[in-house]
């Protein structure tokens, strides 16, 4: 057993592996968190897309700044700063989230904003992030970066370390969501929703 981690998560990182190959599909990217597991790149969806949600189990939103990587990441001797180092740019982006399975944890789709933005060109530890509601864009709840192990540099980097225990490494291409900076929200059928992170910008994503 890898020390610090139950069998059960060892388990359950392994089956998203031998998923993904089985399938024969490309891994965009990983999402971290006590359901962390691989993106794949069928997940993504473009800012302003319809998602269908016709056989999703108890569909939710999160809100997230997605983080996409220029260089890959080293391993277990990740740090925060080589996080910052590597990362391209980091966007907007509001997670679709349903009843997890073990192989792609609870993440369903991962809508991403059109509008990059440099990681130096913001605080990452205390961004502000809304989540609005229809047209008229009503407030549903509010967060900040913060919430994200105090800053969503270090839940990458704790990413990274992590798996590579697994054999696993975060590589340039990869889009990291680090974690949710907002409560999860449920979605229906005809529900629109527009996140907002101040100085980086928005992603709004509809719902069939």
């Amino acid at each position: 057993m890898v020390i610090g981690f139950t069998s059960q998560e060892i388990t359950m990182l392994d089956v998203r592996k031998r998923a993904a190959a089985t399938r024969r599909v490309a891994i965009g990217g990983y999402k971290a968190g006590p359901d962390q597991g691989p993106l794949m790149t069928g997940m993504f969806v473009d800012d302003g897309d319809t998602v269908n949600l016709c056989g999703l189990c108890h569909p939710r939103i999160e809100v997230e700044l997605a983080f996409v990587l220029g260089d890959d990441l080293p391993g277990q001797a990740c740090t925060e700063l080589d996080v910052l180092d590597a990362t391209e740019y980091v966007v907007p982006s509001i997670e679709l989230i349903t009843d997890a399975i073990a192989d792609n944890a609870s993440s369903a789709r991962v809508v991403l904003g059109s509008q990059p933005c440099s990681p130096l060109a913001v605080d990452l530890a205390d961004l502000g992030a809304v989540l609005s509601s229809g047209y008229s864009e009503v407030v549903v709840t509010r967060g900040n970066t913060g919430a994200v192990l105090g800053n969503p540099l270090t839940a990458v980097a704790r990413l990274a370390r992590h798996v590579a225990q697994f054999g696993v490494r975060l590589q340039a291409g990869h889009t990291i969501l680090p974690g949710s900076c907002t409560r999860a929200v449920d979605v229906s059928a005809g529900d629109r929703y527009r996140a907002e992170f101040a100085g980086v910008g928005g992603v709004s994503v509809e719902f069939c």
